[in-house]
């Protein structure tokens, strides 16, 4: 009985060990793009990465990159003050009115680059670099991309439509393939509509004449 006992448990522990491995595999490539992106190093090269292309934008253009750094200071010092209270305050960024703004001003390439150094910036400053941002960041950089070619209907309409786009791509990104909860994704893009309609409907026309 000893005998069969021991041999029960060894097939069960190979069972076990088996399991485990296809869970493994089913987290699939966003889980491990987030184990990468948690550590210190990466997070370290990160930074300095984005830290060697403001410097590039500040030669390459400095008009421009003086206005992208202005609103990065912006952007980083918000996320801060939201961060304390980001549960309530979730919602409250500056990352799309920027992308959005600098693609119309500047061009689809620059609204790229612009949104994936804002939204880069503004997931550590909050403290959000989580399995998340696998999907903001992309959908930020769309959204940056496109943006310049809805600016024939102006920088508020364009400004909500994207706003409205990116919602969407993050939320059903992060409810479908992360498991997020459906009753945060709704508060959140309420939350961030309301303030990006705000945003767009008051300053962009003003600012968009600033630095263009």
């Amino acid at each position: 009985m000893d005998d069969k006992e021991k041999e029960n448990n060894k097939e069960n522990k190979k069972k076990e060990k088996g399991g485990e491995k296809e869970e493994a595999k089913k987290e699939g490539i966003l889980h491990l793009v987030y184990d990468i992106c948690r550590k210190k190093p990466m997070r370290n090269y990160l930074l300095f990465l984005f830290s060697v292309l403001l410097i590039i934008l500040l030669f390459v253009a400095s008009r421009q990159a003086f206005a992208i750094l202005a609103l990065l200071v912006l952007n980083a010092v918000l996320a801060f003050m939201v961060r304390p209270l980001k549960a309530l305050l979730s919602g409250f960024e500056l990352v799309t009115f920027s992308t959005v703004l600098f693609s119309i001003a500047y061009g689809p390439k620059t609204g790229l680059l612009v949104g994936l150094i804002f939204i880069i910036v503004n997931l550590f400053c909050i403290g959000r670099f989580t399995q998340y941002a696998v999907i903001m960041v992309p959908s930020v950089m769309l959204l940056g991309y496109f943006a310049f070619y809805l600016s024939g209907f102006g920088i508020t309409i364009a400004g909500i439509i994207m706003t409205l786009i990116y919602n969407l791509l993050v939320i059903l990104g992060i409810i479908v393939f992360l498991g997020g909860n459906p009753a945060k994704g709704i508060s959140y893009i309420a939350v961030n509509t309301v303030w990006n309609i705000f945003l767009f409907s008051l300053a962009a026309p003003t600012v968009l004449n600033i630095i263009t």
